[in-house]
């Protein structure tokens, strides 16, 4: 965003200060990006917890699903035939 100065000059608000801050701003700054590493920190080891869980329980899916599998070809011995003959063998 372009402003206007009082003395007529235009300046560009967008751009950053290159005046190092005051000291209470360089406190508050450095603050908070202390806190944002923090958060970062964090947010990172929620989302390794969160990947790992995702992979335990497709696992656990995976092992309900081949026990359902067997259980239903014990309980209906022609159906697990069918689908046998019908399943085409990988190459």
């Amino acid at each position: 965003m372009t402003q206007q100065t009082t003395t007529g000059q235009r300046t560009d608000s967008h751009h950053a200060d290159p005046r190092p801050p005051a000291d209470d701003t360089r406190k508050a700054l450095s603050e908070r990006l202390d806190q944002l590493k923090r958060d970062e920190h964090a947010g990172m080891e929620q989302l390794r917890r969160l990947v790992e869980q995702q992979s335990s329980t497709r696992e656990a899916l995976l092992r309900i699903s081949g026990a359902i599998q067997v259980l239903e070809d014990l309980l209906h011995p022609a159906d697990a035939e069918s689908r046998r003959a019908n399943s085409v063998p990988p190459p």
